[in-house]
């Protein structure tokens, strides 16, 4: 799913506008992915890895990349399943009986290979450790979420934009303690068609009942991310 960006109040990114210091890797991560170096000297930065929705690709949450804090080091990866053309996902999923039934096997090699990633970027940019963060837009916030409960060691908290809990992913959520010193945030338009609001609800009382803490910005947009929830964003961020 690709995001339609629109200007509201100048707080959205301009798709045409280029971050600097960009650059592209391909399979060394098992991933292709676009970058942003901190544009600030930063020993030890830390990341912000984004995951786009079904049927995109690397280059529309992007955008959002010369709107991160300079010392962050930003990747946007591309989902590995392709779709045709330059269309990507994480997995296949399809509706049985009124769900949304997911490829678990799929869904279980996409999140490897973000755990890979991690590491890659751990080691090649002498990265934060203690600083990952997933954000991830509708299937990439699925993916977002799954990393973030089934491995909560590997990363500080995870942003959420028209997504949903996986309830393929229970049986594996972690029992660490590390599970309640995740950082969480969750966005959704109560005009979102494509994933209805009632997917907000359910994972927000899924992070309550494990016991993560989160920041919740709701509006009335679609199946997009609005002004709103990208600055709610931007202030979550900050606190990491």
């Amino acid at each position: 799913m690709q995001i339609i960006w629109l200007f509201v109040a100048g707080l959205l990114v301009n798709c045409s506008t280029a971050p600097t210091k960009i650059s592209m890797a391909t399979s060394t991560a098992e991933l292709e992915y676009l970058i942003r170096k901190p544009t600030v000297d930063t020993a030890n930065p830390p990341v912000l890895i984004l995951l786009h929705g079904l049927g995109s690709n690397e280059h529309d949450l992007f955008s959002f990349a010369s709107r991160i804090p300079e010392n962050w080091l930003v990747v946007s990866a591309r989902g590995p399943i392709s779709q045709g053309g330059n269309r990507h996902s994480w997995y296949n999923a399809k509706m049985e009986n009124g769900k949304i039934a997911i490829n678990f096997q799929e869904e279980e090699q996409s999140r490897q290979k973000v755990l890979s990633l991690i590491d890659y970027l751990e080691k090649t940019y002498k990265a934060d450790k203690n600083k990952v963060v997933l954000a991830g837009f509708s299937q990439g916030a699925a993916m977002a979420l799954c990393t973030g409960l089934t491995e909560p060691e590997k990363v500080a908290g995870f942003a959420l934009s028209s997504g949903r809990f996986v309830e393929e992913i229970e049986p594996l959520v972690s029992r660490s303690p590390n599970l309640k010193k995740l950082r969480s945030f969750i966005a959704h338009g109560s005009g979102d068609t494509m994933l209805p609001i009632r997917y907000a609800a359910e994972t927000k009382a899924k992070l309550e009942q494990l016991g993560i803490p989160f920041l919740y910005s709701e509006d009335t947009t679609g199946h997009t991310i609005s002004a709103k929830q990208f600055s709610d964003f931007l202030q979550w961020l900050s606190q990491i």
